[in-house]
């Protein structure tokens, strides 16, 4: 089913040009490689230590944790 009370992004007044020109942008590009680096950040914790943690855990714990994940 879909949601057809949500304005199209054209309609709300979007403008490409302006979303492009911040696309291209210092701030955009700081922002991007931050968050990259936060997310290689945990990939290295969940590949490394976090697996043996997540092993620790009891199984309603991991069934809750993987389903928050998920989420």
């Amino acid at each position: 089913m879909t949601d057809k009370t949500q304005a199209s992004p054209i309609k709300s007044g979007f403008d490409a040009a302006r979303a492009m020109e911040f696309a291209r942008s210092e701030l955009f590009d700081r922002t991007f490689k931050d968050g990259m680096g936060l997310v290689e950040e945990t990939a290295a914790y969940l590949d490394g230590p976090g697996r043996a943690v997540s092993k620790r855990l009891s199984r309603g714990a991991a069934l809750a944790y993987a389903g928050r994940a998920c989420a």
